[in-house]
């Protein structure tokens, strides 16, 4: 969800989602990394499109221990 500049105090708009993931974070045992979930996640304003979000996250998708998968997704504000 965001909230535009031009939005009420206080409000946000619909949540909408991005990547939906199919299954659950494995652990089985301890890693010799650490768990190193949240290492990749970034969310920017496009330079050439301000009304554009670039956004990368890890969800999970896999079935192998300690394994996460990334998504790159865009999110364009409707013009008012």
């Amino acid at each position: 969800m965001m909230h535009a500049p031009g939005d009420p105090p206080g409000s946000m708009g619909t949540p909408v989602l991005a990547m939906s993931g199919t299954t659950y974070y494995r652990i089985s045992g301890p890693s010799p990394f650490g768990i190193g979930w949240g290492n990749y996640s970034t969310t920017c304003v496009d330079p050439l499109n301000p009304n554009l979000l670039w956004t990368c996250q890890e969800y999970a998708n896999s079935t192998v221990d300690h394994q996460w998968c990334t998504a790159w997704v865009a999110f364009q504000r409707k013009a008012n």
